[in-house]
């Protein structure tokens, strides 16, 4: 966003030195700062007068933030901030708790909503595929045949826990494929350049976590594989959301074992559609995407790279 508007923006993250950020805050005139809960709580706390002029605290998806615990924290950072802030928030589901907590943090709020999101017609082709046992094994050599199939489509493995993701990494290492991985064990300047190769696509499929199933906009993503069926339905949204976001279509397959059953029902209940298990004959030899449309996704892609390599 600075870049682009041309305005003096910094992250407060962790991982990051905190004594040249504060140096940074007190010299720079800074116009905007990102951050998370942890560490900005860290900056209000110890360094109250840094923020003592801060005009508008935007909180964005706060449903995340309830679901890891970060109410609290939240709720202490805007008592260390000036009374006259203007708030906004944001989330992509709207719980009872999510009310209750927004009510704590805004007075006689301008509420906007909009409707769910419609998976069952966006541009991402969505299916399932059976696995027969409940062990890590199977599920690593289906997803390996998968990929065999899609690989000349920049792809997301998303799985539940952080050492699945060291597993399935590490077999596609060997496989000799472009592989990356991140989840929250990993220090942040690693992700950075995972995150910056991959854009780049020099790594052509990442593994990860839910660390990364929200906000990450690499637009040359065309498929997603669920190689667990997420714990809360709407992260399944937000997954394989990350397809498609250059021209709307994408596709997204999603493993699902006899532990999974259940949670994968309750998954196309929400969201009111049914998913479709994936055809055999498309395994073998039809492709993910129409070849036109990908060829001209990656035109365009290689366009906007060329453009931003320009102006670094």
């Amino acid at each position: 966003m600075g870049y682009t508007l041309g305005i003096k923006c910094m992250s407060l993250i962790g991982g990051k030195q905190v004594k040249s950020d504060r140096l940074r805050l007190q010299k720079e005139a800074i116009q905007v700062v990102s951050g998370t809960p942890g560490r900005l709580f860290q900056f209000a706390r110890e360094y109250k007068d840094i923020f003592s002029n801060v005009k508008i605290l935007v909180i964005d998806e706060v449903d995340e933030i309830l679901e890891n615990g970060f109410n609290n924290v939240l709720l202490s950072i805007m008592d260390r901030l000036p009374k006259t802030l203007q708030v906004c928030v944001t989330s992509a589901t709207l719980t009872p708790d999510v009310t209750e907590l927004t009510a704590k943090l805004t007075k006689d709020p301008f509420k906007l909503l909009t409707k769910q999101e419609d998976l069952a017609r966006s541009g991402i082709r969505q299916f399932h595929v059976l696995v027969n046992s409940n062990g890590e094994e199977e599920k690593i050599v289906l997803c390996l045949a998968l990929y065999e199939r899609i690989k000349s489509l920049q792809t997301i493995i998303f799985a539940n826990k952080p050492t699945t993701v060291d597993s399935i990494f590490r077999r596609f290492k060997n496989r000799g494929l472009k592989v990356g991985m991140v989840h929250g064990d990993i220090d942040q300047k690693q992700r950075d350049k995972v995150l910056e190769s991959f854009k780049n696509q020099d790594i052509m499929v990442l593994i990860t976590t839910d660390v990364w199933s929200r906000g990450i906009d690499v637009r040359s993503v065309m498929a997603t594989i669920n190689f667990d069926v997420p714990y809360h339905p709407q992260t399944y949204m937000h997954r394989v959301g990350r397809a498609g976001r250059f021209y709307g279509k994408g596709l997204a397959i999603t493993l699902v074992s006899p532990k999974d059953d259940q949670a994968f029902k309750t998954l196309q209940t929400t969201f009111a559609m049914e998913i479709p298990e994936l055809p055999v004959k498309f395994r073998q030899n039809k492709p993910a995407v129409d070849p036109q449309t990908y060829y001209m996704g990656q035109q365009m892609r290689k366009n906007w790279l060329k453009g931003r390599r320009k102006h670094t």
